[in-house]
């Protein structure tokens, strides 16, 4: 039920990105420029000591790094969820004003 949740966010923004430019084209480069920027993020994070707090609230940090069978991450599925739904609802939000403004007939 979490990794539904988590790959549902995870698509929610990759549909964002998509509402948010016009071409085709570039909705693919700002996809794979996202995906590439968001697998090296956490690791970023994780050596300055005071954006570690920052890792849990990136949404692909669950689905690259973590292992939902542990007990650890078993112990943080509310807060995997809270990132999750507020993903979903964020960029829900963001994709619906960016899709109005553009000129799609």
């Amino acid at each position: 039920m979490v990794q539904l949740f988590i790959l549902l966010a995870n698509s929610s923004i990759y549909l964002m990105i998509a509402f948010g430019s016009r071409h085709i084209g570039i909705s693919m480069i700002y996809c794979l420029s996202y995906t590439v920027i968001m697998g090296f993020l956490p690791g970023l994070f994780y050596k300055i000591p005071q954006l570690t707090f920052l890792v849990d609230w990136v949404v692909q940090t669950h689905l690259l790094y973590k292992d939902f069978t542990q007990l650890t991450t078993i112990d943080q599925y509310p807060m995997i969820l809270l990132v999750a739904i507020s993903t979903i609802v964020l960029s829900f939000l963001v994709g619906v004003l960016l899709f109005h403004k553009t000129d799609i007939k």
